[in-house]
């Protein structure tokens, strides 16, 4: 009788246990990639109710709608003060408002400046999909009455160089903040996208209210106010591509369709661009190396004789202007005096560059070709060619800048097994890949030694 009711008792403890690990339906579960905002739950639970969550979401998405309304460089006195914006405060919590205003050290990150790979971002707005902004919030942890969100924000920045934004700002070293000394020509402001990430706590005021914003810090956070005000402290904001070429969710199509077309328009003027160049033969060659050298009228006269300037549409596809020497070397062009001719192999490789901008469209070209080197020989090598190439923005687009990156001789080898010989392919050193110079003249090593060009 004691071993039954032993039995009886185990089964009613088991399945207890197990009930009370079951969410109740419509809760929403612990995200399971909570590690991305350096947040992790104590212990697996259920977190908000389905209603609650779809309320939480829409209150973070107006919450940054409104803060990126505003300009970084108008924040620049709350980053310092840490003062809360009128327009702000209906979606934070009493105790936000209370105790973190006028506290430079308030839980609240407004947007700033921030720098980057050389450049700075000086201005933002949201990116929307439709009419829906681009905000994604994922649920983290609830701890003692006070959840989680996990936030990305997909921004478009306003950027410049960092010397032209240290020539128009003053810094402010007690604060890190800045102060605008003078404007800024609209021709030197570039575009780029980025995703900012957020960490957003919200707390309940009371039992039968909704949830409020407590804080909404950068991910990445930095203790301290002048640390994480710091113009290069930039963990919490990564680069977006430009140009949206992914598939539509449904797989059926593109999920941009104007950035798809864009791609496709400037892929075609690269592709015209050097195929005109490869069609040259050793003749041309040389008489465009040789106008090249002697000026800039020379250079430009032949190169709209011979045609490289044009499409087969008879569309113009160069900008060519008196700085031609150093945003069209001579070796970008495959004017060497060795070279007779290249007959590609196999299609174009066109990929946008990370460095890809609304003014800076640079693109990464390869390509294999086999390269007669002398007039009358029977021998021909095979190189594989890679190459940076900058297009214009607006209306036309034109090739403005080519960077040879590297031209390499592909060497076959031959190499027994047990089976008998076989032939394998490999890709000559380092070592004999083609250097090339960025716009101060500075040697640019190739890529499989560790270096890139300069495309910014």
């Amino acid at each position: 009788m004691n071993k039954k009711l032993a039995i009886i008792l185990t089964g009613c403890l088991i399945a207890a246990v197990m009930m009370s690990g079951c969410s109740s339906a419509g809760d929403v579960q612990v995200a399971a990639n909570s590690s991305q905002s350096g947040s992790t739950p104590k212990v697996s639970q259920t977190a908000v109710s389905q209603q609650e969550d779809t309320e939480i979401k829409n209150l973070i998405s107006d919450y940054f709608v409104k803060l990126y309304s505003g300009y970084a460089l108008n924040y620049q006195k709350n980053l310092a003060t840490g003062s809360i914006p009128e327009d702000l405060k209906s979606f934070l919590a009493k105790r936000a408002v209370e105790e973190g205003n006028n506290n430079a050290e308030v839980g609240l990150n407004f947007p700033r400046f921030v720098g980057m790979n050389g450049i700075t971002m000086v201005s933002y707005k949201m990116l929307t999909e439709g009419k829906e902004p681009q905000i994604d919030s994922t649920f983290i942890e609830n701890v003692d009455g006070t959840v989680l969100y996990f936030v990305k924000v997909n921004l478009l920045a306003s950027c410049v160089p960092d010397s032209t934004f240290d020539a128009h700002f003053t810094l402010d070293p007690n604060t890190n903040t800045y102060q605008k000394t003078s404007d800024i020509a609209a021709d030197q402001v570039d575009s780029i996208k980025v995703q900012a990430k957020y960490d957003v706590e919200l707390v309940k005021e009371k039992e039968d209210s909704g949830y409020k914003i407590i804080r909404a810090r950068e991910s990445a956070y930095k203790h301290g106010a002048k640390n994480r005000l710091f113009r290069y402290n930039n963990d919490f904001i990564t680069r977006l591509p430009y140009l949206n070429l992914e598939q539509s969710d449904d797989k059926t199509g593109v999920a941009n369709k104007e950035d798809t077309e864009t791609y496709k328009g400037e892929c075609t003027v690269i592709t015209s661009f050097l195929d005109n160049i490869l069609s040259m033969d050793g003749e041309r060659r040389t008489l465009l190396g040789g106008s090249w050298d002697d000026s800039y009228s020379k250079f430009c006269l032949l190169a709209e004789t011979i045609g490289i300037d044009k499409d087969k549409d008879k569309n113009e596809i160069l900008l060519i202007n008196d700085r031609y020497k150093e945003l069209f070397p001579k070796e970008a062009l495959l004017l060497q005096s060795d070279i007779m001719s290249i007959k590609k192999k196999g299609d174009y490789t066109i990929t946008m560059h990370p460095a890809y901008s609304k003014l800076n469209r640079w693109y990464m070209v390869s390509f294999n070709g086999t390269v007669k080197k002398s007039i009358g020989s029977a021998y021909a090598q095979e190189y594989s060619f890679d190459f940076f190439i900058k297009l214009t923005a607006g209306k036309t687009t034109k090739v403005s800048n080519v960077k040879l990156n590297k031209m390499t001789p592909i060497v076959k080898t031959e190499s027994k097994e047990a089976a008998g010989s076989t032939e394998s392919t490999k890709t000559a050193a380092a070592s004999d890949s083609t250097a090339v110079s960025d716009s101060s003249g500075s040697s640019q090593a190739d890529n499989a030694a560790g270096n890139s060009v300069d495309v910014q």
